[in-house]
């Protein structure tokens, strides 16, 4: 991309940081693999990256091989990988002890290792990304940070599944294949059977209004906020119909949940409240968020992050050559 020598606004001081240009070529490297992320850099192919494995973090910091070379820092995303059930009416997911006996029976901490080091695993419903989110809620033991393959399989045993496959949906990307993979062991281990179809990331919505078009599948959820993340499968007005992500049906959590964003109430014990009742009926999971290992050359002197997220390299502040 180049920067347009023409822009209306030739006094710099009316432009936001983020519109500035501060360099005339921006390119990007449209690079899949991590490891590949890390000999680019190591050859000098590109000066940015988020995407550097946990592993090879230490050769770009202090000290390290590349350290006089680059700088690094690491966030959490604001992104969640979560797992859907399928709540509707005569699906094994409307029995809460199936549900109880699918969370308790995933390991995040190994899906995160699995997923090579560049998300870190779920500990609550949410991300510490986000300022409304309360880190207290990791602190109670609860079936997303918890696992416990033989209270899952004493769930399952009081459960209404009978032994049936159940269609296990997701995103036809590696990161999700992955994690769809790792989490079809875990429930084989605790006697629940599951066939993983996969779909592309634009067909995901028709699953959402489709009773009967999954039993599980994981879902990706972004947002602004934490109550904005949680507007996507939460909010029963979000899909358009009477229920929320999964078939929920439930006036207390839509209640809770307009409490909670009005901004008059959106207060930590409200957005607790609602968290709680959330975990209580087993209406949603998460898995991982993204690990965001920043690598970035020493000729930046100041990276901006749009959301404390994503990076705008014409808004970046860079050391004269």
């Amino acid at each position: 991309m180049e920067a347009n020598d023409n822009y209306w606004q030739t006094d710099k001081s009316l432009i936001t940081q983020r519109h500035q240009s501060n360099v005339q070529t921006i390119e990007y490297n449209i690079i899949a693999e991590s490891s590949q992320h890390v000999i680019a850099l190591e050859t000098g192919t590109i000066d940015y990256s988020q995407q550097v494995p946990n592993e090879n973090l230490a050769e770009f910091q202090d000290g390290g091989e590349f350290g006089d070379e680059y700088n690094a820092d690491i966030a959490t995303g604001s992104f969640v990988y979560g797992l859907v059930i399928n709540q509707s009416e005569g699906n094994p997911g409307n029995d809460l002890n199936f549900k109880l006996a699918v969370y308790f029976g995933i390991d995040n901490e190994a899906v995160a290792t699995a997923l090579g080091g560049t998300f870190i695993p779920s500990k609550a419903f949410g991300t510490p990304h986000f300022d409304d989110y309360v880190p207290a809620w990791e602190d109670t033991p609860n079936y997303i940070n918890t696992y416990d393959p033989d209270l899952a399989k004493e769930y399952l045993d009081k459960s209404t599944y009978t032994g049936q496959t159940l269609k296990f949906v997701t995103m036809s990307d590696e990161t999700a294949k992955t994690m769809a993979t790792v989490i079809q062991s875990f429930l084989v281990n605790i006697g629940i059977n599951t066939e993983i179809e996969t779909t592309e990331p634009n067909l995901m919505g028709g699953y959402f209004i489709d009773p009967t078009s999954f039993d599980l599948i994981i879902n990706g959820m972004g947002g602004g906020s934490q109550i904005g993340e949680w507007n996507r499968v939460m909010n029963d007005k979000e899909l358009g119909a009477d229920y929320s992500v999964g078939f929920v049906k439930d006036p207390e959590l839509q209640r809770l949940f307009e409490v909670a964003k009005a901004i008059d109430t959106h207060t930590p014990e409200n957005m607790t409240a609602l968290h709680d009742y959330n975990l209580a009926n087993g209406y949603q999971y998460a898995i991982v968020s993204p690990r965001l290992n920043m690598v970035y050359t020493s000729d930046i002197a100041k990276i901006y992050l749009r959301e404390n997220e994503f990076i705008l390299p014409g808004a970046c502040t860079y050391y004269l050559p």
